[in-house]
């Protein structure tokens, strides 16, 4: 989708299409983000819908090479297949990926990361549309900032896989929205952070 009036992507703009595409109902909190037409964009907030919040974050990266393809363990935060190496990691039980092509050339990667504490996952959805762009979209029933023994904010999904899927196969993800988008977000949008998470 090519914006009528281009202006790049920011953090806040990132942050304000996240939001329109997400379930009415929930609150959200600690938004951040940034924007980049050539380093991939990203959005990152709390997202509860009264049973427990969830981190949300959505990255929409740079086009890439025709030649790229999704594989389970090699983009984002995707499982790491096992192997028979006793170098090569044993993901936890409940790991679970895969990959599949549209009809129309866009790859969907779905994956579901148990942490070893087995109360912890990060759910994921990853389209690679076929003009090169990559839109990820991650959630994690942790606390975030407990890094090693991240503790679970809830013992379910907040978004399920479908509603995940909708959020990255919307057609504004690019490096460039609808300059009047992007000039509202920039005044309405409050971010706790512009850094790369």
């Amino acid at each position: 989708l090519k914006p009528a009036h281009p202006a790049a992507v920011t953090g806040q703009s990132m942050t304000a299409q996240l939001l329109k595409l997400l379930p009415s109902g929930a609150t959200t909190s600690n938004y951040a983000g940034h924007g980049s037409p050539t380093d991939g964009s990203q959005s990152k907030l709390t997202y509860n819908d009264g049973h427990g919040a969830v981190s949300l974050t959505l990255n929409v990266g740079t086009p890439r090479p025709a030649v790229h393809n999704l594989e389970c363990g090699t983009t984002g935060s995707a499982p790491v297949a096992a192997g028979s190496g006793p170098t090569t990691p044993v993901p936890p039980k409940g790991t679970a990926c895969e990959v599949q092509t549209l009809s129309d050339g866009t790859q969907v990667e779905v994956s579901h990361l148990p942490n070893p504490d087995g109360k912890t996952f990060v759910d994921g959805v990853e389209i690679l549309r076929t003009d090169g762009v990559l839109v990820e979209a991650f959630e994690f029933n942790g606390d975030s900032g407990v890094v090693q023994t991240p503790k679970p904010t809830r013992p379910d999904a907040a978004l399920s896989f479908t509603q995940l899927y909708q959020i990255v196969a919307d057609p504004h993800w690019g490096s460039t929205m609808e300059k009047s988008f992007v000039d509202h977000a920039d005044k309405t949008i409050k971010l706790v952070s512009q850094g790369s998470f």
